[in-house]
């Protein structure tokens, strides 16, 4: 029921990093270059064993993987601190400020290592790693989810990392079918989303406090794009748009309602849904 943490998501993580360095990929020596994609690597192996707390789990699989050698020690305690930071309430102090616990310099192989950088990087780029690819179209389609809003936010969810333009954009094509449309569902979803996108800047903003290699990302801006039938539909919906204020990272249960409602007003879930009310009902053929 999870969203994808295969090698597919992999893929995804390594691409967003390849995106947020973009130009800055020559500051990064073979060896922090070999370290963030060891860190990638292995950043979600724990959840073979249970989602909670994954991030702890690291250490047994990279364990059994490379068979206790000694000469992987210092590789072992790297990825595993950097990949811990990557979520949770791991930190010292039982906040989730989870980076500040990273080493700001580690060393592998008589090299420096940079590595609350990497881990900066690594968190941004998983959290940027939301798609379609992260779910299975087919098993959405047959129902075999369920009420899942963690597989609806990844069916309908667009990234584009636009390092020129100084953002993160986040696009989201929502379908809606009038003859079978879910009011309460789709209330959830919204909710769901906007949560996600508060989410996101807020992560934004936290991890480039600790690499200047993200400093050119200044905001986070988010459009809602609507189907009704297969027909694009324009509510005139503004693109919601967040620009720098540096906040450090809170889970995404605590983001109040009250949050979300301070967003432009046309963008807020009950406005939206009225507006689609209306299309469906004006679009409806008269009862003969």
């Amino acid at each position: 029921m999870l969203s994808d943490h295969g090698e597919r998501h992999i893929v995804n993580v390594l691409k967003n990093v390849d995106h947020l360095l973009d130009e800055n990929y020559g500051e990064l020596d073979g060896v922090n270059l070999y370290c963030l994609g060891i860190i990638i690597l292995f950043h979600d192996v724990g959840i073979i064993h249970s989602r909670i707390d994954h991030n702890k789990k690291i250490a047994d699989v990279y364990n059994k993987v490379r068979n206790k050698e000694s000469e992987f020690n210092q590789e072992r305690s790297i990825i595993i601190r950097a990949a811990e930071a990557h979520t949770g309430l791991s930190s010292k102090d039982g906040s989730s400020d989870t980076l500040k616990d990273v080493a700001e310099i580690d060393h592998l192989h008589g090299y420096k290592v940079y590595l609350r950088e990497l881990a900066a990087l690594l968190r941004l780029a998983d959290e940027c790693a939301e798609g379609p690819q992260r779910t299975s179209d087919y098993l959405g389609k047959i129902g075999a989810y369920g009420a899942n809003l963690h597989q609806d936010y990844a069916s309908i969810t667009e990234v584009f990392i636009d390092k020129g333009g100084e953002r993160i954009v986040l696009t989201y094509n929502i379908d809606i079918y009038s003859k079978k449309i879910e009011i309460d569902w789709l209330r959830k979803l919204l909710e769901f989303t906007f949560k996600r996108i508060i989410k996101l800047d807020i992560e934004r903003k936290y991890c480039k406090y600790y690499t200047q290699k993200l400093f050119s990302f200044k905001k986070t801006e988010a459009k809602l794009s609507f189907t009704i039938d297969g027909i694009p539909h324009d509510f005139d919906l503004p693109a919601i748009i967040f620009t720098d204020n540096i906040t450090l990272p809170l889970k995404e249960d605590n983001i109040a309602i009250e949050e979300i409602e301070s967003m432009s007003p046309n963008c807020r879930i009950e406005y939206i849904l009225g507006q689609i009310r209306a299309k469906i009902k004006n679009e409806q053929p008269a009862e003969k």
